[in-house]
């Protein structure tokens, strides 16, 4: 064997070893997947769940800061909800459009809803756990409700949703319950980028990892968090989140470090959000979540951005690579030894099986929150955004840019 062979199948070797840790990761996405597909219910088939003896009281507690464009889609969802015990509050978090208005010409004089108007924050809360604690003081129907719900504006309930979900937690017999919802796809970035994002998520925190007692992990969906009452005050309600840039998880956090159970679950079409009108919005948005996701902590997202890079977009170049090298070496000209021809077939072959788990585990992840086939084809690209924007939070954290929400500037302490 001369040096040129020794060369090629050194290099070989090389491609093969990363695709195989490519194929090896992807298997295990798809080992997560399929455990959470055997371990949790959806929102949807908890339907078929049996019915309590009686029905717990529920009051929906939804900040609101300027959602004129959309909240009266959103408050015509609740007004169908068939709920038996059911109370809305809308805290009306220091509005300057006509939110209220809205609000008012949609509702009507239905008492199960109440306006709670939020004329100013506290220092050192923020803005929207400031706008949701105020929701649970100022309303009767929250202080006595034997669940509360904490939800999003830019949401939208199937009519079925809460009693869904109130079976659900039910039936986990949970303290907490939180949906992780079907995002909407009218725009390009949403039909195209947001499956690569909300699955980075997912693979951070995997459902079937968080929803075991005995994980550390811990996640929330604060589009969509059912608690019951008593567990809340024990927790100190929003007073002890006052300061959380993603609220969501902390008080996940928080109810798992009560010893007590704190589960997520697969919207399944039972509850929509669109999360980002616009590019901007999406980018910055995504690097908020991001950012608070690891924990503030820059080398973190830049790791994962790497393994978005390498697996995401590298993989299936590199493997269809190791297959066409390995299969042009092993069925072309004699080579000068039997090794070679050896070696070469193993690495088509891993390339071919590393190649399959990733596209099997894209498909199988994105094709569950319900997004289209664009998005499988167009992940490999998705996989790149999702790692600028990885990188770009790490930037940002380091460079000490502060972050705009919901009216308000934030600068975020790196860790």
């Amino acid at each position: 064997m001369n040096l040129h062979d020794i060369f090629i199948d050194a290099s070989l070797i090389a491609l093969t070893s990363v695709v195989v840790a490519g194929g090896l990761y992807w298997a295990g996405v798809i080992w997560h997947s399929a455990s959470a597909g055997r371990s949790i219910l959806t929102a949807r088939q908890a339907l078929d769940l049996p019915d309590p003896a009686t029905w717990p009281s529920v009051c929906i507690i939804i900040p609101a800061h300027n959602e004129a464009h959309g909240i009266g889609e959103l408050a015509r969802t609740l007004l169908a909800q068939d709920y038996p015990q059911l109370h809305v509050v809308f805290a009306l978090d220091r509005c300057t459009d006509d939110t209220e208005a809205v609000l008012r010409q949609v509702l009507g004089d239905d008492a199960r809803f109440t306006l709670h108007a939020v004329g100013q924050w506290r220092p050192g809360w923020a803005g929207k756990v400031n706008a949701v604690w105020e929701g649970v003081s100022a309303a009767p129907a929250a202080r006595s409700a034997g669940l509360l719900l904490f939800a999003d504006a830019d949401t939208l309930f199937d009519a079925r949703c809460v009693r869904a979900s109130v079976k659900l937690l039910l039936h986990r017999n949970a303290a907490m319950l939180s949906l992780l919802s079907t995002l909407t796809r009218r725009t390009w970035f949403e039909r195209l980028i947001q499956p690569a994002a909300g699955l980075e998520l997912l693979r951070q925190y995997p459902p079937a990892r968080v929803n075991r007692t005995t994980s550390t992990r811990s996640l929330a969906n604060g589009q969509f968090m059912l608690i019951r009452r008593d567990v809340y005050e024990n927790l100190g309600g929003h007073a002890a989140l006052s300061d959380a840039l993603l609220e969501d998880l902390q008080l996940a956090s928080l109810v798992k470090g009560q010893g007590v159970m704190s589960e997520v679950a697969f919207a399944d079409g039972m509850l929509l959000c669109r999360m980002y009108d616009t590019w901007p919005a999406f980018t910055s948005g995504w690097r908020r979540i991001y950012a608070e996701l690891a924990h503030r902590k820059p080398a973190r997202l830049r790791r994962y951005a790497i393994l978005n890079l390498v697996f995401g977009v590298l993989l299936m170049p590199l493997a269809l690579l190791v297959i066409t090298i390995g299969l042009a070496r092993g069925s072309g000209a004699p080579l000068p030894e039997p090794a070679s021809t050896s070696i070469a077939w193993v690495c088509a072959t891993a390339g071919v099986v590393a190649l399959l788990a990733y596209a099997l585990a894209i498909t199988l992840c994105l094709l569950r929150g319900r997004s289209p086939m664009s998005a499988v084809v167009a992940y490999p690209v998705a996989a790149g955004v999702v790692a600028w924007l990885l990188w770009g939070t790490a930037r940002e954290l380091v460079k000490g840019v502060p972050v705009k929400w919901a009216g308000r500037e934030y600068v975020r302490q790196v860790r």
